[in-house]
């Protein structure tokens, strides 16, 4: 594991200094000294990278709400691995939040699959569409087709600007009361659990609006939330 992390350090300069002093202090199992080093090594790194080595240092100090937020922001940065897969598994399962998090309607279903798709992955596929689209132009002769074409291809992109981006996704970095309004004085629903996963759209005055898990909707105060 150890030597998986110093290679995918992946410095933006040369910080061999940086890498030597953190490959020791985490062979050493100095862990709080390991992160205070990582903390002051921000903007030295690949982001997406950073945030995974984060999360590995503080899963590592069972500091779980914060190991998933950095893993999840680190997959949101453009970052890929089998180990973040599996680091996030695992913390997801400690945390025991997976089957909260899990699609209990269609409508719910279909927030899970749009909502967490990266922005990137969006403008890949329209990418891909107008690729076609040009490769294809000069064949095809109805212009019925060319414009059915043309929205189809620009459809993923203006989809995502319209509805998911609307949306935040967060990570719970302690227990959170859910009410049923943007104040204390309103009921208590529920209880949004440490390191849980939701996506809030509306706010009002230090309040957001919980809109995804439909389990879960309702408002909570953003002192306890992380924006992904």
């Amino acid at each position: 594991m150890l030597n998986k992390i110093i290679d995918l350090m992946n410095a933006k300069s040369n910080n061999n200094e940086i890498l030597s002093q953190f490959k020791s202090l985490y062979g050493k199992e100095n862990f709080e000294d390991a992160l205070d080093l990582l903390k002051g090594s921000i903007g030295k790194f690949d982001d997406g990278v950073y945030h995974y080595n984060m999360g590995i240092v503080n899963l590592k100090l069972d500091k779980l709400p914060i190991a998933r937020y950095h893993f999840e922001k680190s997959r949101k940065e453009g970052f890929y691995s089998p180990e973040l897969e599996r680091a996030l598994a695992l913390t997801k399962f400690e945390l025991r939040v997976t089957n909260l998090e899990e699609s209990s309607t269609p409508v719910d279903y279909i927030n899970d699959v749009t909502l967490n798709i990266p922005m990137q992955a969006y403008i890949t596929i329209s990418a891909i569409f107008i690729l076609f689209f040009v490769l294809f132009y000069s064949k095809i002769v109805s212009k019925i087709l060319k414009s059915f074409l043309v929205v189809l291809s620009l459809f993923p992109i203006v989809f995502y600007f319209v509805y998911p981006a609307k949306y935040n996704s967060q990570i719970a970095v302690d227990n959170l009361i859910i009410y049923s309004g943007p104040s204390k004085i309103f009921e208590q629903i529920q209880e949004v659990p440490e390191g849980m996963k939701v996506f809030t759209g509306e706010d009002f005055n230090g309040w957001k609006y919980i809109i995804h898990p439909d389990s879960h909707r309702g408002w909570v105060t953003t002192s306890k939330l992380e924006m992904l």
